[in-house]
């Protein structure tokens, strides 16, 4: 919460993704998104093996908070009964452990950074941070 207080999400017109290739969700976004991965709970239950480190814990909670998302059905969640950080996907696997906080991958993006691993790209008025590949 204190992530989103400070930074409300972003302007998708005037930035690029800033989650992996996700845009960051501000607090109203988030909420309508949350209802799209909601949604798709009762599959992702009856479908195990698309999941992928991911708990029973987890898999029965129906506390998940939507932060990032590509498209309607690609989002990054977290799950509140845990505070991990999960990807949803309509490809497999729909269900994916990414990180056990958003903390701990933002510590691991900004060491990343420090390190030399991104570059800044402009584009236009507006730049992104890049992997170095």
């Amino acid at each position: 919460m204190s992530f989103w207080l400070l930074h409300g999400g972003q302007n998708v017109e005037k930035t690029h993704p800033f989650l992996g290739s996700h845009d960051l969700l501000g607090p109203a976004t988030a909420a309508s998104v949350r209802h799209d991965f909601l949604s798709t709970l009762p599959m992702l239950r009856d479908a195990p093996d698309d999941l992928v480190e991911v708990t029973e814990e987890e898999l029965a909670s129906d506390e998940w908070l939507t932060i990032g998302k590509i498209s309607r059905w690609d989002v990054w969640v977290i799950c509140a009964a845990t505070g991990r950080l999960f990807g949803s996907s309509p490809d497999y696997p729909q269900l994916y452990a990414i990180s056990g906080s958003l903390l701990d991958w933002l510590e691991t993006f900004a060491e990343g950074a420090e390190n030399g691993e991104y570059e800044v790209i402009r584009f236009g008025e507006s730049c992104f941070v890049s992997p170095i590949l």
